[in-house]
């Protein structure tokens, strides 16, 4: 082991970048290194294993997209590297899907994260890769040509929250600002090996053929292209955090977020502060980037709706769909399904001003105490004090067209409360013995309990108390989508209440 400190003057940059990187991950249990065997994971895998700070909480993580036929002795060479450095190992072998549609390179990334996050969190676990200047520059140029915005300008941050299918982490990128060539310089002076990809010669794909035949042609008029390129896509970075900040601010007022982007509550905002707000709240609540048609599309929509009484446009995405309803833009990545839910409660718990939370947890619908929040908003399933003793009977779940209801009323409610559609189906309901006793947010909708209220009573209609259940809209779409987990405001973590209480209507 080499003290960074002595590194030779030539290689100051690396004792610098891992100085920085020691404080910036000193609180993290385990660190991966994503080692591929080539040049730059290389060096960055021998570069953290200097450090006695990081040595013990290094591992390093092979994934082998077995397209190569050497591709097993890429596997043996990083196995043997690390057992010299004395590093933990561990390789995954891809399973690869079709590629049609996306493309090899696509792919091959996508897997090859899932691979290196699986099993990890975000709280304890750092992903590090050793992207480098050159990468930097090559990632500008591709989303340049492409038409990006001041994101995809910004191109890769040094740091970054990543969330695959499998797991999540937080993304290092220590050699982001240091140049190619020096990371030559510092494998040869500690005299590494590495393993050369035959594909990266290939320029049918977009990056090599930016890396062998277009930024060596750049380099001919500017020498120091990489490092001017790089220095651009930290004045964009900057641009799309200040971009972001002023999103966030935009939002903080806005009710309804977590579920639906209301352009009733900006529009005395002109369109481009709109799609700012619109870009940061699809990045944060659905990890989804729009591109120019896309925007063109709501911007045609909003103008439309003025002159057109449909108020139902969609979009389809390969992620999912956009709707409207109103001025409301919703962004649905599944289908609605049919639900069924018990429900699991004490009525002894059911008092004057008792506060509890319902959770779904293993399909029941469950309590715990809980207060209301003034920033929620709730809607209430109205029991009747005469059946309350039968609400740990009763199921939770979707309307049914079936089921013996005021349908006016309950259209009359849908409207009124801005339902869209495409949810009324799924809207849900509180049955005993196979009829509703209670429609969520809608009393009157329910003909039985009129029925029952007179029959009961000697046909003399009577006010009876109520035990109103009150249910966040965060746990009502919880509970339309099945139970899933939503992309939801994170401090909300129990998100739905019950109130119970007597009441007379």
């Amino acid at each position: 082991m080499v003290s960074p400190s002595n590194f030779p003057e030539n290689l100051t940059y690396f004792s610098d970048a891992l100085n920085v990187f020691e404080r910036q991950t000193a609180h993290f249990s385990q660190i991966c290194v994503a080692y591929s065997g080539g040049l730059d994971s290389t060096v960055l895998l021998h570069l953290l294993s200097q450090s006695p700070q990081l040595k013990g909480r290094l591992m390093a993580h092979h994934v082998n997209h077995d397209l190569q036929e050497n591709a097993s002795e890429w596997v043996k060479h990083c196995d043997e590297f690390c057992l010299n450095l004395n590093i933990p190992f561990q390789s995954s072998k891809l399973q690869w899907p079709s590629v049609k549609r996306e493309g090899v390179e696509s792919v091959a990334r996508k897997l090859r994260y899932q691979a290196l996050t699986k099993g990890c969190c975000l709280d304890t676990n750092v992903l590090v890769t050793g992207h480098h200047q050159r990468d930097q520059a090559e990632t500008l140029l591709l989303n340049l040509v492409r038409g990006a915005g001041v994101s995809g300008l910004a191109a890769m941050p040094s740091i970054k929250a990543l969330s695959t299918k499998t797991g999540s982490a937080q993304h290092y990128r220590p050699l982001l600002h240091i140049p190619y060539l020096k990371l030559k310089a510092y494998a040869e002076h500690f005299h590494l090996t590495w393993v050369e990809d035959p594909s990266n010669v290939l320029t049918c794909y977009r990056r090599n053929a930016m890396r062998q035949e277009v930024l060596p042609a750049l380099s001919q008029y500017w020498p120091e292209v990489e490092k001017t390129l790089a220095r651009t896509a930290d004045h964009m970075s900057e641009a799309h955090t200040l971009l972001n900040r002023m999103a966030k601010q935009t939002l903080e007022p806005i009710t309804g977020k977590a579920f639906y982007f209301d352009f009733e509550q900006v529009v005395h905002l002109d369109w481009l502060e709109q799609k700012n707000a619109l870009r940061y709240w699809l990045l944060q609540q659905f990890n989804l980037t729009l591109s120019a048609r896309h925007y063109k599309w709501i911007k045609e929509v909003l103008s439309q709706q003025a002159e057109s009484r449909n108020s139902a446009f969609s979009y389809r995405l390969k992620q999912g769909e956009l709707r409207f309803y109103h001025k409301r833009l919703y962004c649905l990545k599944n289908n609605l399904l049919p639900y069924l839910f018990d429900v699991d409660f004490s009525i002894n718990i059911l008092g004057e001003g008792q506060r509890l939370a319902l959770h779904l947890h293993d399909d029941v619908i469950k309590t715990a105490p809980f207060p209301l929040m003034a920033s929620e908003r709730y809607y209430d399933w109205h029991i009747e004090a005469d059946l309350v003793s039968q609400v740990p009977d009763m199921k939770v779940r979707n309307i049914s067209k079936e089921d013996d209801l005021n349908r006016k009323k309950l259209k009359s409610f849908f409207q009124k409360n801005n339902i869209p559609a495409w949810e009324r189906p799924y809207w849900p309901v509180l049955s005993f013995d196979g009829v509703v006793v209670a429609v969520l947010g809608c009393f009157s909708c329910v003909k039985r309990l009129g029925k029952y209220d007179a029959e009961q009573r000697g046909g003399e209609k009577k006010s009876q108390p109520v035990v109103l259940l009150s249910v966040s809209q965060h746990e009502c779409y919880r509970i339309m989508t099945g139970g899933k987990p939503k992309s939801l405001d994170r401090n909300v973590k129990n998100s739905v209440s019950i109130l119970g209480k007597q009441l007379h209507c």
